[in-house]
């Protein structure tokens, strides 16, 4: 008998799958009553588990269900654009977050006019707290239970990227889930739409939350030696790629040294228009698309993201190189 597969993210997670064909990419899978559909090898192996096994560990901050590991995308991205919408008044997202987390628990004590308190505490913290309205305010009166115990415990409430929104998305190597249609005849097209794929890429995610580019890179992994021998490669744009709705490219590399030297705190200084967060092996880099750092040497581009050459991944041995641009 196959071995059963369960897929434990998406917005209706927990389906139950044979792997029929894992020749080559895409797969094709089989449904407990007999509906077969295709993923891609990279759907496959980061949204389906097999039965039984836990939730990856680069996906555990987002758990819904303790009891199952599964992952609903339906509850988890209301949440993260919430905190997203309360980010312009902080400028920062862990902090938006933390705002959100106050918020809950003075609304679950009932604890005076929350509105009020909550009005007080932006003027305080916040660098624009005249972007929040109290309408805004009230809708987190309104959040549900479920996901208030989400915002308070010690998993979700520190996802630090965008989720949610497949259509804004841009994927390679770690690509969001592709909704399956029961209803849908049997088929064998790829339900990717055209233009949301940034080829060759690889171990590369990004995200695009309007203008908020997300990059996800997991830096366990190893890709093999430079074309010069004297690095391993553990992600790479290969090249300058146009990003799909933009007018703006990108170049990443990250890699490491065969003969490291010394770990170094990294070029901090350097990075402009980057903010970089690691949590374990997965590293995450944000940039705002709407920010333009200045024109190049060549006078050629503006660029509106860059690490000032290839810097020091902070407290890693691994290095990273980015530059996001478009042409002038």
């Amino acid at each position: 008998m196959s071995q059963e597969y369960e897929q434990f993210l998406g917005s209706r997670p927990g389906l139950i799958v044979q792997l029929v064909d894992s020749g080559t990419s895409p797969y094709t899978l089989r449904t407990s009553d007999g509906f077969e559909f295709i993923v891609s090898a990279d759907d496959f192996n980061n949204f389906y588990r097999l039965r039984g096994e836990k939730t990856p560990a680069r996906w555990e901050k987002l758990v819904t269900d303790d009891s199952t590991g599964l992952i609903d995308t339906q509850i988890i991205a209301p949440l993260i654009e919430l905190i997203h919408h309360f980010e312009i008044a902080y400028n920062d997202f862990s902090k938006a977050r933390s705002f959100l987390r106050w918020s809950m628990k003075k609304i679950m004590e009932g604890s005076g006019d929350f509105v009020t308190l909550a009005r007080k505490k932006l003027a305080r913290d916040s660098r624009s707290p005249e972007l929040i309205s109290d309408d805004d305010l009230k809708r987190l009166l309104q959040i549900d239970e479920k996901q208030k115990e989400l915002l308070l415990s010690a998993t979700c409430a520190v996802i630090s990227w965008p989720v949610g929104k497949p259509s804004d998305s841009i994927v390679s190597g770690l690509a969001p889930e592709k909704k399956i249609k029961s209803e849908n005849v049997r088929k064998k097209t790829s339900e990717v739409s055209p233009g949301t794929t940034i080829s060759r890429m690889k171990n590369v995610e990004i995200l695009i939350d309007e203008n908020m580019m997300t990059i996800m890179i997991d830096l366990s992994k190893d890709l093999g030696p430079s074309k010069s021998g004297r690095n391993n490669l553990v992600a790479t744009t290969e090249g300058n790629k146009t990003i799909p709705g933009r007018d703006a490219k990108i170049g990443l590399t990250v890699y490491r040294e065969t003969s490291p030297k010394v770990v170094k705190k990294g070029a901090k200084d350097s990075f402009k228009n980057v903010r970089m967060e690691v949590d374990q092996d997965i590293l995450t880099l944000f940039v705002d698309l709407t920010i333009e750092v200045g024109p190049s040497k060549s006078g050629k581009n503006m660029i509106l993201a860059t690490t000032g050459g290839n810097q020091l991944v902070f407290s890693r041995p691994e290095k990273i190189g980015l530059n996001v641009y478009r042409a002038i």
